[in-house]
Formats: structure tokens, C-alpha cells, sequence
């Protein structure tokens, strides 16, 4: 996987600004079924947005989740 500088991150992010998340993450966390949904979309699409709601912040921190989901994605 490479780096995104932050020029690329910059690009991303304006094209991302208007869309909807396709994957919202609850109180539920991360699950496998949420994963395998992520690694679904991500086949089709270029890039799957993801929003992860208070209610998922309870216990952890979002840096958890995301890593989480990308080890899941990356490492099956």
C-alpha cells in the first residue's frame, strides 16, 4: 500500500466532500459482516466512504476502528 502525500489526501478529500458515506458504523463496531460488505463495495467502487457514528465511539477510538477495517481489508 503506498503513502498518499498530502497533496493526494487534499485531492481525495474535495472529491469526497459531497458525497454520502456508503457504510455508516454503529454501536455494533466493526463487525465481520460490516467488513465483508466494505471488501464487497470496495471491489466495485474506486473508493468506499465510511462514517463512524458517536454511538461507535464508546469504547473505542476511531483510529481503532479504521485500523481495524483496513488489517480486515489488507490481511483477510
Amino acid at each position: 500500500m503506498s503513502k498518499l502525500t498530502a497533496g493526494k489526501k487534499k485531492r481525495i478529500k474535495r472529491k469526497l466532500c459531497d458525497e454520502k458515506p456508503t457504510i455508516w458504523i454503529g454501536k455494533s463496531g466493526a463487525s465481520q459482516e460490516l467488513l465483508k460488505e466494505i471488501g464487497q463495495q470496495s471491489e466495485r467502487e474506486e473508493i468506499v466512504k465510511v462514517k463512524i457514528l458517536k454511538s461507535a465511539l464508546a469504547d473505542v477510538e476511531a483510529k481503532r476502528i479504521a485500523s481495524k477495517v483496513l488489517n480486515k481489508r489488507y490481511h483477510p
